[in-house]
């Protein structure tokens, strides 16, 4: 119920992308997601909010939406980039959100 309370509250509210990636990183994906809200338009570091939502989105299975949201990441700053070291599976997503960003 608590937890409920929290993820109504968190979505009313710009995103808050530090929480988000705490609680990504504690693989707490609905309370992650829930924290940034239903857009990132309204956070102050929208391409980094993009990121995480992708990086949530691919530990939730949802692997469209994650390029959909590098996409977004690639449109609004060109330069985004991963760090090399990055997994496979988001270097794979981000040359697919690369070609979809082009279209």
């Amino acid at each position: 119920m608590v937890n409920l309370l929290m993820i109504v509250l968190l979505s009313s509210f710009p995103g808050d992308v530090e929480l988000a990636q705490k609680l990504y990183n504690e693989a707490k994906y609905g309370e992650a997601r829930a924290a940034l809200g239903e857009s990132c338009d309204t956070a102050l570091e929208q391409v980094r909010c993009e990121e995480v939502r992708a990086s949530i989105l691919i530990a939730i299975g949802k692997r469209d939406l994650a390029t959909v949201a590098f996409a977004r990441a690639l449109l609004l700053d060109p330069q985004f980039s991963l760090p090399a070291d990055s997994s496979p599976k988001l270097l794979e997503l981000m040359t697919q959100a690369a070609k979809l960003a082009e279209r």
